[in-house]
């Protein structure tokens, strides 16, 4: 095994472990994301009342994430951001309808589903989990297609 081929089958072995581990971790992230997204849309969690406070961060195509206080219908009180809302819908200091369906420092919109942040979300661990089988493939062909230029020099 020559220098370039050792270290291409090191990059590989160290490579393909790491996409499959991030795909795997954002896959559980996907499915967690979507099951809250799917409990807000349903209606299983405890209402409430939040009111914005502060904007934070925007997707262009995405709902984006208030941050303000949260007061569930046990008035229970809590400093938590929202996700459901684009950035011209609420402003600072408006109260609007909330759930709290169990997710950890996010109420949700009620009846709203993110639909391009779960496909973006989905799409891209489908993406790693796949790059692995890539990386593989494509160093078997390099690999043969060197083994047959080989072949036919020796020839």
């Amino acid at each position: 095994m020559n220098h370039q081929t050792r270290r291409a089958f090191t990059l590989i072995l160290l490579l393909v472990p790491v996409l499959l581990v991030a795909g795997i971790l954002m896959t559980l992230l996907a499915v967690r994301t979507i099951a809250f997204e799917v409990r807000a849309v349903r209606g299983d969690g405890v209402m409430g009342t939040f009111t914005a406070q502060e904007l934070g961060v925007c997707g262009p195509r995405t709902s984006c994430s208030w941050s303000g206080s949260y007061v569930s219908a046990d008035r229970r009180e809590d400093y938590i951001s929202i996700r459901g809302f684009n950035r011209y819908e609420l402003a600072s200091g408006d109260r609007v309808s909330a759930i709290d369906v169990g997710g950890p420092a996010a109420v949700y919109r009620p009846g709203r589903f993110d639909v391009v942040g779960s496909v973006v979300l989905t799409l891209g661990s489908l993406a790693l989990l796949i790059s692995p089988v890539y990386v593989v493939r494509r160093a078997r062909q390099r690999r043969s297609a060197r083994d047959s230029s080989n072949v036919k020099t020796n020839a």
